[in-house]
């Protein structure tokens, strides 16, 4: 049955986006490589600004995850608005 599968993973995307103060490129990164490697990324000083932080994360993976789900994303909003 998905029906649980789907709250509870609704109910962890609010947490991130909770977390993450509405930042949703962090929230795509932690719900693929979890809240404390984001955390760990977000406060390495060699990191300086975004793009630094979408070039350097340390899973390839993730940065791949993100631009997926960001493509996805736009797609869904030009189709269906922001609504």
């Amino acid at each position: 049955c998905p029906g649980p599968n789907i709250h509870m993973g609704a109910w962890y995307l609010s947490s991130l986006l909770e977390r993450y103060d509405g930042d949703l490129e962090l929230v795509i990164m932690a719900y693929n490589a979890g809240p404390g490697a984001v955390d760990q990324w977000t406060q390495d000083p060699a990191i300086k600004d975004r793009d630094d932080l979408l070039r350097f994360a340390w899973y390839g993976e993730t940065r791949e995850y993100l631009e997926r789900v960001s493509l996805d994303y736009t797609i869904y909003k030009e189709l269906y608005g922001d609504d």
